[in-house]
């Protein structure tokens, strides 16, 4: 099935800037001294439109936030939510919680000793993906535990990554899934998300569910950044880890089932989570 065309800000800004040169080319014909100012205007528009798109929008936030924009730190506000939650994912740190704040926080090394340092400072629960994962497993290599919040944590691995946070091959973990993930909960003191074909969400309690939704689409760069942001906020919203990790890893795959629907499995893109998911809660009455 053929992807619907998405109008963005510069295919409008085009359109437009199409009919009304057809507009002034057909003026100037007829009255080309009184048309002329129109014209200038039009280009400057056209113009500010673009520089909207490439400095203004940052500029607007700014000045809303109240903050400075510099490569170390960005801020931005949000309302507050029931409870804080952070989501550690690669090189960048988003806490939810009064204030909605990404960290920019360097390379491998650095990002590891922030995690390290962090986390136990943190009053609410975390969820740890990406680099963030693999900062942890540099941090178990070197014989040190996995550094805790406050609250609970929830740590979302692939295969691959789960590999190196254990030091099992890839061939074992999906050898026995659910029993990996249960056993690692236990000792980690964590909610383990198990990615891939039927994600296992275990507890350390001894809880363990194997989700049935979901399709090959979500195997693509970008997925499971969605499915990190929905966790955590989830738990911002005040869910316990289990729940927030089951109910985001359900509805994550729900959403690409009915993307793969809309585009397919190897057309659908991430953002097309995004629009299946708000269909979702629509037809739910949320």
């Amino acid at each position: 099935m053929k992807r619907k065309p998405r109008w963005t800000l510069e295919m409008l800004t085009a359109s437009l800037a199409v009919l009304c040169g057809l507009l002034l080319l057909v003026l100037l014909v007829q009255r080309p001294t009184a048309w002329l100012l129109l014209a200038v205007l039009v280009v400057l528009w056209g113009i500010g439109a673009t520089l909207f798109r490439c400095k203004l929008r940052r500029w607007v936030v700014r000045w809303t936030s109240g903050t400075t924009f510099e490569k170390s730190k960005v801020q931005f506000s949000l309302e507050p939510l029931s409870q804080p939650a952070a989501l550690l994912s690669g090189e960048t740190v988003l806490w939810y919680n009064s204030q909605f704040r990404t960290r920019l926080l360097g390379g491998q090394d650095v990002l590891a000793s922030r995690v390290q340092k962090l986390l136990p400072g943190f009053a609410g629960s975390a969820v740890l993906d990406a680099d963030g994962l693999n900062a942890a497993a540099q941090l178990l290599a070197e014989g040190k535990t996995l550094p805790h919040p406050a609250g609970e944590l929830i740590v979302t691995p692939h295969p691959g990554e789960m590999a190196r946070l254990t030091g099992l091959s890839v061939a074992q973990i999906n050898a026995d899934r659910e029993n990996t993930a249960c056993q690692y909960a236990e000792k980690w003191n964590a909610v383990v998300v198990l990615k891939g074909c039927r994600t296992v969400v275990a507890a350390p309690d001894g809880r363990v569910c194997t989700n049935p939704t979901g399709n090959p689409g979500l195997a693509r760069g970008g997925s499971g950044d969605v499915l990190a942001g929905m966790t955590a906020a989830l738990l911002a919203c005040g869910l316990p880890a289990f729940e927030a990790a089951a109910c985001a890893v359900y509805l994550h795959g729900a959403a690409a089932d009915r993307a793969a629907v809309l585009h397919g499995e190897t057309g659908m893109l991430p953002h097309d989570l995004l629009d299946a998911l708000g269909t979702l809660f629509a037809e739910n009455g949320r």
